[in-house]
C-alpha cells in the first residue's frame, strides 16, 4: 500500500493565457500522479492520485472570476477538483517541487482564445493611446513650460532669455519624440 499525501492548502491565480493552481502538500513523493481532462460541460477536471484534500480546509479563500464553480472531492486515496470555466482548457503541465512540497498545475486557454484576448487589449490601449493629449502627463513638458515661464517672468537679463530659449527647445524635442514614438 502506498504512503498517501495531505493537500495543505490551494490557490487559483488567473492568467491572461490560462489558470495556475498550486497545491501544497505535506510530503510530495514521486507516486503522486496527476490525471487531467477537459469534459464537454464547461468543467475541468484534475485528479491527484496518492492524496487527501479536506474540501473545507484546502478551499481558496479567493477563487478568481474566470472560474464560475469550484468542487473539490476526496476520494478514496486521491482528490479531485474540477472548475468550471468559461473558455476550455486546451493544454497543461505539472510542475513538482520538491523544495516546498508543491505542486503547480498550469493550465491553458486555447491560442485562439488567447489571440482573440490579446486583439481586445491592444484595441484599448490604442484607444487610451488616442484619447490622450501627449504632452498632459509628461514630466519633460512640464518642466520645458516652467523654464519657458522662468525665462518670460523675467526679461531683465541675459541668463533669463537663455532659460526661455532652451524651455521653448525642449518642448519642440519632447513634442518630436512624441510623435515618433506613437
Amino acid at each position: 500500500m502506498s504512503m498517501v499525501s495531505q493537500i495543505d492548502s490551494m490557490a487559483i491565480e488567473s492568467k491572461s493565457n490560462g489558470i495556475i493552481i498550486i497545491m501544497k502538500l505535506d510530503t510530495l513523493q514521486q507516486t503522486n500522479q496527476i490525471n487531467a481532462w477537459q469534459a464537454k460541460t464547461g468543467w475541468f477536471y484534475l485528479t491527484i492520485f496518492n492524496t487527501k484534500g479536506d474540501s473545507a480546509n484546502i478551499k481558496p479563500d479567493i477563487i478568481p472570476r474566470e472560474i464560475k464553480e469550484l468542487q473539490i472531492i476526496d476520494i478514496k486515496e486521491s482528490t479531485q477538483i474540477g472548475i468550471k470555466i468559461n473558455e476550455p482548457i486546451e493544454d497543461y503541465n505539472f510542475i513538482y517541487n520538491d523544495y516546498n512540497q508543491s505542486i503547480t498545475a498550469n493550465l491553458f486557454y486555447s491560442i485562439k482564445y488567447f489571440a482573440k484576448q490579446e486583439t481586445k487589449n491592444q484595441k484599448v490601449k490604442e484607444i487610451n493611446r488616442n484619447d490622450r493629449i501627449p504632452y498632459r502627463n509628461n514630466w519633460l513638458y512640464r518642466f520645458s513650460i516652467f523654464m519657458m515661464i522662468l525665462g518670460v517672468a523675467n526679461e531683465s537679463g541675459s541668463l533669463e532669455k537663455s532659460y526661455t530659449k532652451a524651455g521653448a527647445s525642449l518642448f519642440f524635442s519632447a513634442f518630436i519624440f512624441s510623435i515618433l514614438s506613437s
